[in-house]
């Protein structure tokens, strides 16, 4: 049947393209005929009676022309045309289209004629073209304008339509056919195809579904039905009582069968998925013990190489000079009155010339005036101490259950002083330059404590992949942007980069490419556990050897587990 339908198609479009050819042949020969008429009949009885240029019966193209013109009343939509690039009735300038035509066949002069559809004023054609050559006859008329009849002088002028060269083309003969009727049929044949398609495979289908129902189909639903009351009822005796020879029965008596060892395998399995069930309870237990025992101790492992002693060791002499201020400013305010106390009762100039002079290069009232400057501002710095050890401990303090409202930017701060050391200028590098661009960020509902080791362990790794740089000097960036759901996070840096197979483990637990006893491989194995699971964000790595590391944060302004 699709075969039939591609034939009938075929042969549509065939018996189109021929009627065309044939309303075209018709007005070609009907051209033919009037101009072999003039050339046989007309023009040689003119001729016969008299020595003038009668157009209208001598020239087989005007004659031509002007019958069309009386055909087109009756017919427009069919059109004979002989164009001229330069001709010498104006009616017969080529158009546009016309001209191409012309051109096309200059270009090649083997080209018999050219045909296709063109549309014109919202109207489909079928046109065909047949180049005419400019033969020595045609010199008479389009040869030197002075030495042309004087009928076409008188009629026509001396400004166009001469100097032509024999061989040249200038001109074709244009037959425009009309195909919006033939179109509309081939439309109703189209549709009347289709639709007798269509009722043909209602008919087939029909048949077909009637001898697969009665044959095939029921049997398969019994089958079907059978298998989805096994599925559902896993160990009960379901058996089909089928006992053809034809592939369906044998379908349901391998059903049959797989049934019976679906039993068996029943039995055992349930015992088989206890037992399962309590070792893997028992090893999900103990992976969860071990994960927190590692973030605690990969945790602590970093937090102790640089914090260690440093909050203790600075806070105890920080207590004792502001401790000591206070007596200080006693002891000296006790000398200072003392001083007042002998000049009120021995006056300066009672004393001897050096120590007065002495006096005036202390200049005490100065002194004391200054003095207190000096210990103000020493307990300013130490108090700054005192707030940089309490930072210290507020970061490694672990508070997985302190939920807050915290600003991120902060938490990038205090990291950052916390790396202060491993920042400044070493023997073999260059001072880390930190760029920041912070934005305007809102405040997260977070654990700020866990987002902090997130920091520290994406800012331990920048630093560790600048520092090995001597041709460049080592750069960490730092961006943070708000987004439209929270923040945005990027940390980068222009070190070694890492490879695209590294890039593929960099999150795996236990991966690292650091040397033994350098790193456990947990740190951003944690960093994603804490920024995916625990806060709902994102962590992306790009990296390329040689030119750097971007880690891109992303975080909602409340945390996934709050």
């Amino acid at each position: 049947m699709l075969a039939g339908m591609h034939r009938l198609n075929r042969l549509k479009a065939e018996t189109f393209e021929q009627e065309v050819y044939n309303r075209t042949a018709l007005v070609s020969e009907f051209a033919k005929a009037t101009q072999a008429y003039i050339s046989k009949q007309t023009k040689p009885a003119i001729e016969a009676e008299t020595e003038a240029l009668v157009l209208e019966g001598m020239s087989s193209f005007f004659a031509t022309r002007s019958l069309f013109e009386e055909f087109n009343k009756a017919l427009p939509e069919y059109m004979y045309r002989a164009p001229t690039l330069n001709p010498l009735n104006p009616t017969n300038q080529a158009d546009e289209f016309e001209t191409e035509l012309i051109r096309r066949f200059q270009a090649d002069r083997n080209l018999p004629d050219l045909s296709g559809y063109r549309q014109k004023n919202g109207v489909e054609q079928f046109y065909i073209a047949k180049p005419t050559e400019v033969r020595a006859s045609c010199l008479k008329c389009h040869g030197n304008p002075d030495n042309a009849p004087k009928e076409i002088v008188e009629r026509y002028g001396k400004t166009q339509g001469y100097l032509w060269t024999v061989g040249d083309i200038l001109s074709a003969s244009v037959i425009y056919v009309p195909t919006a009727d033939l179109r509309a049929h081939q439309t109703v044949l189209h549709r009347t195809i289709v639709i007798t398609f269509f009722f043909l495979v209602l008919a087939l289908a029909g048949t077909v579904y009637g001898l697969f129902e009665g044959l095939i189909n029921r049997r398969i639903v019994g089958i079907g039905k059978a298998l989805s009351q096994q599925a559902s009822s896993p160990g009960s005796s379901i058996r089909i009582e089928d006992t053809t020879a034809d592939e369906v029965g044998m379908l349901a008596r391998q059903f049959n069968r797989m049934a019976d060892a679906l039993d068996i395998s029943y039995q055992n399995l349930e015992k088989t998925v206890a037992d399962r069930t309590y070792e893997l309870t028992e090893t999900v237990h103990s992976l969860k013990k071990t994960q927190s025992q590692l973030v605690q101790s990969e945790k602590m492992s970093s937090l102790g190489r640089m914090v260690g002693g440093v909050a203790h060791e600075i806070n105890n002499p920080a207590n004792f000079i502001y401790g000591n201020l206070k007596h200080t400013k006693a002891y000296v305010q006790s000398l200072l009155d003392l001083v007042r106390n002998i000049f009120e009762e021995v006056p300066p100039e009672k004393l001897s010339d050096n120590l007065q002079e002495e006096i005036e290069e202390i200049d005490i009232p100065f002194l004391e005036k200054d003095f207190y400057k000096l210990t103000d501002s020493m307990e300013g710095g130490v108090e700054r101490i005192r707030d940089i050890v309490q930072s210290l401990r507020n970061f490694a303090r672990l508070d997985e259950a302190d939920i807050k409202t915290a600003d991120i930017q902060e938490g990038i701060e205090s990291t950052l002083l916390i790396l202060q050391n491993r920042l400044m200028a070493t023997p073999e590098r260059s001072s880390i330059t930190v760029e920041k661009d912070y934005g305007q960020l809102p405040l997260i509902e977070c654990f700020p404590g866990q987002l902090n080791q997130v920091f520290l362990h994406v800012l331990n790794n920048a630093v560790d992949a600048v520092e090995p740089l001597t041709e460049r000097a080592p750069l960490i960036g730092i961006k943070t942007e708000k987004t439209s759901h929270g923040c945005r996070i990027c940390i980068s840096d222009n070190g070694v980069g890492i490879s695209d197979k590294v890039q593929a483990s960099i999150f795996d637990p236990f991966f690292t490419t650091k040397e033994v006893g350098e790193g456990t491989g947990l740190g951003l194995a944690i960093s994603h556990q804490i920024v995916v699971e625990t806060h709902g964000g994102q962590i992306m790595v790009d990296s390329v050897v040689d030119q750097g590391t971007s880690v891109t944060i992303v975080l909602p302004l409340i945390a996934a587990k709050i």
